[in-house]
């Protein structure tokens, strides 16, 4: 049963990597980027077995400031000490994906977008530490099936 579902998940995985593929193929991803599918769990940021590498390998397994980072499923914690700053931070892409962004201490920096909703409703929730991004959209229509985000940020 563990190997059908690893297997699930690995093809969910692979899946997904080539929709976003298919679904963009004029918009250039930083390769390789990271998956964060997580369901019903919380993590931290700097755990690199959490992160499903695209493309590549990702520098200590967490994306850097070369590699996008999208958050589908589960939530992303960052805490006081980290310093969490991968090129584009994207809460969600799909309205199932049920991607949380939960930061109560540290330092977070996007070098370019930080999109929370993208088609689904993520949350995006700040209680302590510093946060910085390039640019910034909460709520956003996901190119690829036309579907409105309804992001929230606390």
């Amino acid at each position: 049963m563990t190997n059908i579902k690893s297997l699930k998940l690995s093809t969910q995985r692979i899946g997904l990597a080539g929709v976003l593929a298919f679904a963009l193929p004029s918009v250039t991803m930083a390769d390789p980027f990271g998956l964060w599918i997580n369901a019903n769990t919380t993590n931290n940021y700097s755990d690199g077995s959490k992160w499903v590498a695209i493309g590549g390998s990702l520098p200590g397994g967490v994306p850097g400031s070369s590699n996008d980072a999208y958050i589908f499923d589960g939530t992303l914690r960052v805490e006081a000490g980290g310093n969490f700053n991968p090129q584009q931070l994207i809460v969600g892409w799909e309205n199932w994906h049920v991607g949380e962004y939960l930061q109560t201490g540290g330092n977070t920096r996007t070098e370019y977008w930080t999109k929370v909703g993208i088609a689904g409703n993520q949350v995006f929730n700040q209680g302590g530490g510093t946060f910085s991004a390039g640019d910034l959209a909460v709520g956003w229509i996901n190119p690829a099936t036309s579907s409105v985000g309804t992001g929230v940020m606390n």
